[in-house]
């Protein structure tokens, strides 16, 4: 995601001026290595009249605009890639919020732990959309709109008109009790991360669900990411990537460094990917995750649980502690 410089100089004289740099590799005809730039990140942790906030989810839309859900802090919105923040809190019940997602429309669907919420790109209401759980462990949205909540007393609900009824599609005993994560494809294809390990898919609104059958040994997954409906990357426990370029049917392990589980993944507008894990390291893709290497990072050790990137490709990550950083350039070629 790095953007290389190249300075040209022109030099005009009034007689042939000769040049020769022996210290050149070019002139010698020997390829200059492009090697990685530092990944160098700037804190931009939002504040409000309390202090410093703790951030627990991110979201960067299709125009670059920035979101973030805080422990009791509300929403807050960066137009200006997380230089300034704006609080939007209005029509909230508790700003104790832990999810949010958004949909191709533009809309900003949010969840604290019981309650869900939905606004307009340009809005600065949010709009109730009903208690559908006594505590919502994940949380996704549809392409249309429609709103899917695990609970792990329950199981997954789903609302197809904003929250104004909710039904239980799938009980408890017949999915995994706890989900790392829900996620909806631009087909509508529902995903799950169980705890336990594996991925979970439902081609029914969520109505009926099949256990996907990833590379041995199951690993348990932290993030999915689609690149395109069908071609999706899962990382997960042990430093585990792996790849499907069909929607999930079948698997293929492209990493396993037996080190930190990587928590997050993110991609910029090149397709190039980005990769996080609990130590604070980072690792990348120039090749839609067929294969990975590490990214050079200043970030100090802290556990990454969320990657994104705006329409300027500048990349967020946040941590486990609730800080948020962004990348200090924008991050167009990661070479």
């Amino acid at each position: 995601m790095w953007r290389s410089r190249i300075l040209v100089l022109l030099v005009v004289a009034s007689a042939p001026l000769s040049c020769h740099r022996t210290n050149d590799p070019a002139s010698a005809g020997t390829p200059v290595p492009d090697s990685p730039p530092l990944l160098e990140w700037q804190a931009i942790t939002p504040s409000d009249s309390n202090g410093v906030l703790e951030c627990t989810d991110l979201a960067v839309d299709s125009y670059g605009v920035v979101s973030v859900t805080t422990r009791g802090g509300g929403v807050l919105r960066s137009f200006d890639h997380g230089a300034t923040w704006t609080p939007v809190r209005t029509g909230l019940r508790s700003l104790d919020i832990r999810f949010i997602d958004l949909c191709s429309a533009g809309n900003v669907f949010i969840a604290s732990m019981i309650d869900v919420y939905r606004m307009g790109r340009l809005s600065t209401q949010w709009t109730y959309g009903g208690t559908p759980a006594v505590s919502i462990d994940a949380f996704a949205t549809a392409p249309n709109g429609w709103m899917f909540v695990h609970d792990d007393s329950s199981g997954i609900r789903r609302t197809m008109n904003g929250g104004a009824s909710w039904t239980l599609v799938r009980t408890w005993s017949s999915i995994p009790t706890q989900l790392n994560a829900l996620l909806v494809n631009s087909y509508a294809d529902v995903y799950g991360l169980p705890v336990s390990g594996g991925v979970i898919r439902s081609t029914t609104d969520g109505a009926s669900w099949t256990q996907l059958a990833t590379p041995a040994p199951a690993r348990q997954y932290f993030g999915l990411l689609f690149l395109r409906a069908d071609v999706l990357c899962a990382v997960g426990d042990s430093g585990t990537i792996d790849r499907s370029t069909d929607g999930g049917t079948s698997w293929h392990r492209t990493r396993h460094s037996g080190a930190a589980s990587l928590k997050a993944i993110a991609y910029n507008s090149q397709g190039h990917l980005l990769a996080g894990d609990a130590h604070g390291s980072l690792v990348r893709s120039l090749n839609e995750g067929a294969t990975w290497d590490p990214a050079p990072n200043a970030l100090a050790a802290e556990s990454i649980t969320a990657l994104a990137v705006d329409d300027q490709n500048y990349a967020y990550i946040l941590t486990v502690t609730g800080r948020l950083y962004r990348t200090s350039t924008p991050t167009v070629r990661w070479k």
